[in-house]
């Protein structure tokens, strides 16, 4: 019987056994944790789940008695805190509904119930202000806490009970920390606000529902973060397998070149001395075409090491800024190039529209990296049948990537590319324009050995072009012309006509 009586006590009077005081410090240190916690993942949801245990901090600390925090508050500050209780419940309630918010991600997941929630805590601001500027006018508070006990406990309750219906048709496995410590949390609170209306004796209960609370919200933090971070390691080894991928392709054709190199020579060789010399010259054409289009398909399947770290560095960064959407794009645009490139190097001629197509998609690649602050346009002539004109894979590319590079990479303002395609005379006319610096800044900016790295792309795209139209009048050409507005640098042109 003594033993119930000492329970009943314990129970009865949290803010004078220490309760209160242990509840007070587990919050202030949730809070100062997390809080350092944001600083680190840079993500909202730990700043504002900081700021709900810090509010729920001080509505709980003033009441603990023999607690050193208390005994230092002036007693002024503690009658203020205790006044305006009503209100300050009011405030950590609605940043409990935005911590949900960000936590499970309810813009993504389900946009119409996230403009609901916006709204609906915008609406309770208002009225809280306006509540405010009553009472510390009226100096009484008696409407504020009615109105707090009597329309936003039980709108905010309803509120809250359907955004965890919501959350929990969401597929995602983080939901469930949430779904249970706010379960407990609005059971427990509830009725425990209401009964110390009647009686005094079940405050016990709403520290056990923040205790509770706090914990699940910890734990799916910690959870929410392991989730991130095994998405990462899942992006690099993905990241690692492509690449892995890409080199054992570039062994097999570069293994296929030296076989091809070997039987050939042999083959002239022996020709050497059994044939005639008319013999042996076009025997050596064939070899020589059949090395170069060998040696063009192994470098078909060589990305720009530039380009790959670059656009790396770039994933990562969305990373780091916990831009998932943006990583998650920018992989899947880089994965459908890299895949078209590798699939175009097993090929010896496309059409016109596929190298456009990869050409598109090669741009939009680049311009994510550059905040998608380049406009690419695309015109076609109505007497062109792309499909039928056949070329050589990635001829496009090094023009491509010297407008973006070295005419727009260094330009203020408006950035623009531009592609046509013209038929005329049974030639095709590919014009590729930029609005660039010129190529006379260029050149001042770059360094002697990027030009020289540069100008020897632009000189294998030329000998590209050559092979595969051999023997073809007139040859395909590719002529560079310099832009220029009132005298000043503005832009490239550059024209690739090939014969039909």
């Amino acid at each position: 019987m003594e033993t119930q009586h000492n329970l009943h006590y314990i129970l009865t009077h949290t803010d004078s056994n220490g309760i209160t005081i242990f509840i007070a410090s587990f919050l202030f240190t949730l809070s100062v944790y997390h809080f350092f916690l944001y600083f680190q993942h840079k993500d909202k949801t730990y700043l504002f789940y900081s700021l709900y245990t810090i509010l729920t901090f001080i509505y709980v600390f003033p009441k603990a008695q023999n607690f050193f925090l208390t005994e230092i508050t002036s007693q002024k500050i503690k009658q203020l805190l205790i006044f305006y209780s009503s209100a300050l419940q009011w405030i950590f309630n609605l940043i409990y509904l935005v911590f949900l918010i960000h936590y499970i991600r309810l813009k993504k997941h389900r946009p119409k119930w996230y403009d609901f929630l916006k709204k609906s805590i915008r609406f309770y601001v208002v009225i809280l202000i306006l509540l405010l500027n009553y009472t510390i006018y009226t100096k009484d508070n008696s409407v504020l806490d009615a109105v707090y006990a009597f329309f936003f406990i039980p709108t905010v309750t309803i509120i809250g009970v359907a955004t965890l219906a919501v959350i929990y048709r969401i597929n995602s496995v983080i939901k469930y920390y949430v779904l249970i410590g706010s379960t407990v949390y609005i059971s427990l609170a509830i009725y425990s606000y209401y009964s110390t209306m009647s009686e005094y004796g079940t405050t016990f209960l709403y520290y056990i529902a923040l205790l509770i609370e706090n914990i699940f919200f910890a734990l799916g933090l910690g959870a929410k973060q392991k989730m991130i971070l095994t998405e990462k390691n899942n992006f690099q080894k993905a990241l690692i397998k492509e690449h892995q991928e890409k080199l054992v392709l570039q062994k097999d054709i570069q293994k296929k070149l030296d076989i091809e190199v070997a039987e050939k020579t042999k083959e002239i060789l022996q020709l050497n001395k059994e044939k005639e010399k008319e013999t042996k010259k076009k025997l050596a054409a064939e070899f020589s075409k059949r090395t170069l289009d060998l040696r063009m398909q192994a470098l078909q399947t060589q990305m720009n090491p530039h380009f790959l770290f670059n656009s790396l560095n770039a994933i990562k960064h969305f990373i780091i800024k916990n831009k998932k959407e943006d990583a998650s794009y920018f992989l899947s645009k880089l994965s459908k190039l890299i895949r078209k490139i590798l699939d175009n190097s097993q090929l010896f001629e496309i059409t016109l529209q596929e190298e456009l197509e990869v050409m598109q998609l090669y741009v939009n690649v680049e311009n994510m990296r550059l905040d998608k602050s380049i406009a690419f346009t695309l015109k076609i002539s109505d007497n062109c049948n792309l499909n039928t004109i056949k070329i050589p894979p990635l001829v496009l590319q090094p023009f491509i990537e010297n407008a973006i590079w070295h005419g727009l990479a260094l330009k203020q303002g408006e950035k623009q590319i531009s592609v046509s395609v013209e038929k005329e005379n049974n030639y095709c006319y590919i014009k590729i324009q930029d609005n660039g610096i010129g190529r006379e800044q260029a050149a001042i900016n770059k360094s002697a050995k990027i030009i020289d790295k540069k100008s020897l792309g632009i000189l294998l795209t030329k000998k590209r072009l050559l092979a595969y139209f051999e023997g073809k009048e007139p040859k395909p050409e590719v002529i560079f012309t310099d832009l220029y507005k009132n005298n000043t640098p503005a832009g490239t042109l550059v024209v690739v006509r090939i014969p039909l």
